[in-house]
This record gives structure tokens, sequence and C-alpha cells, in this order.
């Protein structure tokens, strides 16, 4: 492609704007990572019970099938 005027020369005149982005700051990721923490131990004694109520119940449910004379590998 030719053109009569040069290009070169209107592109020179072209300024662009460089845009400041946000600094990120280490303060967001240690609330975060307190939020984490504070949510996971909030959360462990429920999941500590729950577990505990799951194997009793499984335990339960293991001495129930040996009593009908199943094995162990039809509970699992």
């Amino acid at each position: 492609m030719k053109t009569n005027h040069s290009v070169w020369e209107e592109m020179k005149s072209l300024s662009g704007v460089r845009l400041k982005s946000p600094a990120i700051k280490p303060m967001y990721k240690l609330n975060y990572i307190w939020f984490f923490i504070y949510v996971i131990l909030c959360f462990s004694p429920y999941m500590y019970f729950l577990s505990v109520k799951v194997i009793r119940e499984k335990k339960k449910l293991k001495v129930l099938m040996r009593a009908m004379g199943l094995q162990d590998i039809a509970f699992w």
C-alpha cells in the first residue's frame, strides 16, 4: 500500500497516556489470611463432632451387617 504522505509523521503526533495501576498492598493479603484462619477455626469443632457421629453410626451399621451375616467388604 502506498500513500502520498508519510504515515510515520502522523504516528509521531500521537501520544499515549500510561494508566496507573493500583498498587497491591500486602495488608489486604494479610486480612484474607486471617479470615481463612478464622473460618477454619470456627468450623473445626463442628467437623470434629460431625466426623465422630458419622464414625459412630458406621460402627453400628457394621455390627448390624455382621449380625446379618455380611462380610466387611459389603460395608465399603
